[in-house]
């Protein structure tokens, strides 16, 4: 009864029962594939295949847990269609090619009923019927899987005909669709190499199948070193007694062979005797079942593989797991083939008639399967092109929603929320929140949550349309606009956020823009992570000031040097200006730009672009982007005497003080500081008036460290009547530069108690200024200066 069958066609019995196993196949993958919506992992792989090759590239270069190629023949099914049914159908389809290939292939190394038996037990395999709905590689991988074993059991059974150039192809194939595919690739060539090394025989063909697996490897295994440590999967934070226990759990689940769990208890001791059954007739066989199955297991108990670990990440096992399963049962009924018959054909169709009738529910349903399927995207997609107008703002809770919902509503209507814009002459904007589980999810801080919450609502008035889905509430406001700010005396200050109900009321114009909401703060960032986001806000004049000092404070969040903010100016109808000559690229959380407006304006219009970097892609396309939380706005009148032509950081200044009247600010010992940022090199020129108020006072100018002038031996000089003028020439440089002013001596200098001048001030004064700033050694005058960030 244990014969191979090979390429005999075998009684018609067999084939009719084998037809028989292929239709339920077919059947039990395709029953109600389009009905269950997307869930993340798939619609992650969705939208990122609809990017281009070059974006694909890159994201698996520097962000993603994946290969890339998986994405690509993705981008190829989705030509033929982007329904649920048309995005699963390839997956379905190789999983009934499994099935089909489960006895085509295994006769040939396994006898004729053991192939049969394999095949039929995939077929309602119900671990393998749930991986074969959903758009992952998975499906894929046990397909090649399959045939990659049954071509290396050949291999190292006979060593001969094409079965070593067949396996470095089907290997190359899937080594492009996981980086766990390395296992079975590596697993087949220490087992080949062990038994050459036992066969004392290192044949052609042997070391044409190690030097080319070892150079296949190359397809996957740079890419895996790059990634390493950057996404989970291996975390040194768990330990193999932890991936042990793990794999033993995964292994009890995937022993589970008829659908309901308790299915193990049969499903283990049919393993263990088909193990031995296979030693006794066939050690080559069971040598190459163990090590396709342990090696791959052992080596991620010693690379502490942890985090998330489920079965399905070990699925390129289920090939051997079943045909060694099915070999137990064969030799548990030896020498009874009409019984062997007649249990697989009851196998096969009692199975299939319990889950197609007990298991609807479970594999089936919208809500259905151990892989999360997510409904409630599916539906908030569904109702919002009825409930909210053509250009609508629409916030997301839980943000992660936005790309799910977005997948569904650019198939089904015209709205893109990713696209979404809006500019100053939108008087009202139709703003939208779904409302998906708590708004806010900070379990530590609940109360503060709800309050925010309360606040929100309260902030944004009462909404003029509501619906309540099964798993989700939509909300709709119509937002009168009032997008500038009215500067009406000096000095000003105002707060631009991105608290939503400010935000949109406030706002010139935005594009590409999605919302973030959480307890700490409300944060803009792109909703499209291949297109920059781009806001703007209005600052209008009243005051007729002629001539204004603005300084601007950009707070924001940024995760990743790659990214990229971006600050420009518009004053009334003039060409808009860039703040900076390159984009802010640090990766902290606020810089402060500085404008001198030498003429009056009525208008400014401030414009804030931020994107993450082209050559840095991320994972859901919403983590690690730029995000803008709030500019604020601060406006005085220009002082010519302490205002110069680029923004000064200070340090050791005090502020301005009256006597009679002159102006005037002290410098402290032991050194003033002045901080500034340059575009560009320029010449420069810093302009100082000062009095000393000790005798012997020393000043030295030092510019980026070096000595730039020095005043000696100052004599004491009348209070605020006699001063000593000073223009010293400097060569700044680009980026942050330092003008440091060393003092000889200041009040209460503890090493001098005689420079006790004013005793009881207490401060450490030195010299009094009433006039000090830098200028530009500029050509033609301007209207205007620019400096960048002030401090390093």
């Amino acid at each position: 009864m244990l014969e191979e069958g090979k390429n005999d066609p075998g009684p018609a019995g067999e084939r009719l029962l084998f037809m028989a196993v292929v239709a339920v196949a077919l059947i039990l993958r395709f029953h109600n594939l389009g009905v269950p919506g997307l869930n993340r992992d798939e619609s992650l792989v969705l939208v990122a295949a609809q990017h281009d090759i070059v974006y694909i590239l890159k994201r698996a270069l520097l962000t993603d847990a994946h290969p890339p190629y998986f994405y690509l023949l993705v981008k190829g099914f989705l030509q033929f269609g982007a329904s649920d049914f048309a995005v699963r159908l390839f997956s379905a389809a190789a999983g009934v090619c499994s099935v089909f290939f489960m006895y085509s292939r295994g006769r040939r190394i396994f006898p004729r009923d053991v192939a049969l038996t394999a095949a039929a037990l995939l077929s309602v395999y119900f671990l393998h019927i749930q991986i074969c709905r959903l758009v992952r590689p998975h499906p894929f991988i046990i397909l090649l899987a399959l045939l990659s074993f049954t071509f290396f059991a050949a291999f190292i059974k006979d060593g001969g005909g094409r079965n070593p150039i067949r396996l470095l192809l089907v290997n190359l194939a899937l080594l492009l669709l996981h980086f766990n595919t390395l296992l079975i690739v590596g697993s087949e060539m220490v087992v080949v190499f062990l038994f050459a090394v036992g066969r004392r025989r290192f044949g052609r063909k042997t070391w044409i199948f190690l030097c080319g697996s070892a150079l296949s490897m190359a397809v996957n295994l740079p890419l895996l070193l790059m990634r390493m440590g950057e996404f989970s999967g291996f975390d040194i934070n768990y330990s193999m007694s932890w991936t042990f226990q793990r794999t033993l759990v995964n292994l009890w689940k995937m022993s589970a062979l008829f659908v309901v769990p308790s299915s193990a208890f049969i499903g283990v001791p049919l393993f263990a005797l088909g193990l031995f059954a296979m030693h006794r007739r066939e050690r080559v066989l069971a040598a190459a079942a163990c090590g396709f199955i342990f090696i791959p297991l052992l080596t991620l108990i010693l690379a502490r593989y942890g985090f998330f670990y489920e079965p399905w990440h070990i699925a390129f096992i289920i090939p051997p797991l079943l045909f060694v399963c099915a070999y137990g049962l064969v030799f548990l009924l030896r020498s009874r083939a009409w019984l062997l018959r007649a249990a697989v054909s009851t196998l096969l169709l009692a199975t299939a008639g319990f889950i197609l009738a007990d298991r609807e529910n479970a594999l089936y349903a919208s809500q259905s399967s151990i892989f999360g399927y997510e409904e409630c995207p599916k539906k908030i997609a569904r109702a919002l092109p009825a409930f909210m107008g053509p250009n609508p703002a629409v916030l997301m809770s839980p943000v992660e929603n936005a790309s799910y919902v977005n997948w569904y509503l650019k198939q089904w209507s015209n709205l893109d929320l990713s696209t979404n814009r809006f500019g100053p002459k939108d008087a009202v904007l139709e703003v939208g929140l779904t409302k998906h589980g708590p708004l806010y999810s900070d379990k530590a801080n609940q109360a503060e949550a709800n309050r925010i919450w309360a606040k929100l609502f309260a902030d944004m008035g009462t909404p003029v349309g509501t619906e309540r889905l099964s798993c989700s509430e939509l909300f709709r406001w119509t937002v009168n606009r009032t997008p500038e700010m009215r500067m009406d005396k000096l000095p000003f200050q105002a707060t631009f956020s991105a608290y939503p109900p400010e935000f949109y009321r406030r706002a010139r114009f935005a594009e590409n823009i999605q919302s973030a909401l959480s307890p700490l703060s409300c944060v803009l960032f792109p909703s499209a992570f291949d297109r920059p986001a781009k806001l703007g806000f209005r600052l209008t004049n009243v005051t007729d000031t002629p001539k204004t000092a603005l300084t601007f404070r950009l707070r924001y969040d940024n995760q990743s040097p790659h990214n990229t903010l971006a600050f420009s100016h518009r004053f009334d109808a003039e060409e808009e200006k860039s703040v900076h000559s390159r984009a802010v690229t640090d990766p902290g959380n606020a810089s402060e730009y500085f404008i001198m407006r030498q003429k009056p304006f009525r208008t400014l219009d401030v414009t804030v672009s931020m994107t993450a970097s082209s050559a840095f892609p991320t994972f859901e396309g919403l983590a690690n982007t730029i995000r803008f939380n709030a500019l604020d706005v601060a406006v005085r009148p220009f002082d010519p005497s302490f205002d110069g032509d680029v923004h000064l950081f200070e340090e050791g200044l005090e502020g301005v003080e009256t006597s009679g009247t002159q102006r005037f600010r002290w410098g402290d010992g032991p050194r003033t500081v002045l901080k500034f940022y340059l575009d560009a090199p320029a010449p420069l020129r810093l302009d100082y008036s000062l009095n000393s108020p000790l005798e012997g006072q020393r000043a030295t100018v030092y510019l980026n460290g070096r000595k730039a002038a020095e005043h000696a031996n100052l004599p004491r000089q009348p209070w605020l009547a006699e001063w000593t003028e000073g223009v010293t020439p400097l060569e700044g440089r680009k980026g942050y530069n330092e003008i440091v002013v060393e003092y000889g001596a200041w009040n209460s200098m503890p090493s001098n108690p005689a420079a006790a001048f004013a005793p009881a001030d207490g401060r450490p004064l030195a010299v009094a200024y009433r006039r000090l700033r830098v200028l530009r050694e500029k050509e033609g005058g301007g209207d205007y200066f620019v400096t960048g960030p002030t401090e390093p």
